[in-house]
């Protein structure tokens, strides 16, 4: 916590969403999931969610990590992805 109980970026939890509806998909869990995310610091959260044709277009204006999968990520793989992604946001926030 920061001064007067404010939450700063740097005492904020490392967040990694891991998600089977995510924009540019379009529904009420893509919107939900969105709204959340957006909210977070960018440089403490990390997206994983599915493949989209217009994914790339819509990831590269974002200012946090998004890992598109082909699979539904509950399922297979889990373990590796969750891992890189742990490691892939240590390196980021180790940097100087």
């Amino acid at each position: 916590m920061g001064r007067a109980g404010v939450l700063t970026t740097s005492s904020f939890p490392r967040t990694l969403v891991l998600t089977g509806h995510f924009p540019p998909g379009h529904g009420g869990v893509q919107t939900f999931t969105w709204e959340l995310v957006r909210r977070l610091p960018p440089d403490r959260v990390t997206v994983v969610g599915p493949w989209h044709p217009e994914a790339a277009a819509f990831d590269a204006r974002l200012p946090f990590d998004v890992i598109r999968r082909r699979h539904y990520l509950l399922f297979r793989d889990l373990r590796r992805v969750v891992a890189s992604c742990v490691s892939r946001m240590s390196r980021r926030c180790s940097r100087p």
